[in-house]
Order: structure tokens, then C-alpha cells, then sequence
């Protein structure tokens, strides 16, 4: 079991700008509304990923809050996204 340490990024999510450096992948749209990141789908049954540009090491404590806006809501979170040497998600190396 792992325990709360020092906090390795803290973002509010609650404007442009504090995801100006994060990339969306597929129909995601953006909004932000009472000081919330929203997110959501342009096109029915489209699927999205919003990926965060940071790097963490192994082991640590994730914690967010998260609130579906329709239903049914999903989110699924990934970590450790990487090439099979460590490259960069998005390397133009990688296959698509």
C-alpha cells in the first residue's frame, strides 16, 4: 500500500491555460465552466485521450476529483505511457 508523500505536480484544471502544454488525441473538446475542467465528445461513441505532458517515477499516489456530466460517464487514467526505450508518446520514431 502506498502513502501520501511530497506532491511531485499539482494543477487546478480550471482554465486554459493551466492545460496549455497537455495534448488531445481524437474528437475531445474542451470547456471550462465554474472554475471546472470539462471534457467531452464532438462526435457520438467518439473516444478521446487528454494526455498530460509530465513523467513520474514508479510508485506514486494519484488523486482527483471527477464527476461524469452525462451518462453513462467514463474515465480511464494511464500512466507510465511511453515508447518501448522511453521515448517520448508522440515521437515521430513510434509507429502510429
Amino acid at each position: 500500500m502506498y502513502k501520501e508523500g511530497v506532491c511531485l505536480y499539482r494543477n487546478p484544471l480550471r482554465t486554459p491555460e493551466d492545460v496549455k502544454e497537455w495534448r488531445m488525441e481524437g474528437g475531445g473538446r474542451l470547456s471550462f465552466e465554474n472554475g471546472s475542467l470539462n471534457l467531452s465528445h464532438e462526435d457520438d461513441g467518439a473516444h478521446f485521450v487528454f494526455w498530460c505532458p509530465e513523467t513520474y517515477p514508479d510508485g506514486i499516489v494519484v488523486t482527483w476529483n471527477f464527476y461524469p456530466i452525462e451518462q453513462p460517464g467514463l474515465c480511464m487514467l494511464f500512466f507510465a505511457a511511453a515508447g518501448g526505450k522511453g521515448e517520448d508518446l508522440f515521437d515521430s520514431s513510434l509507429n502510429k
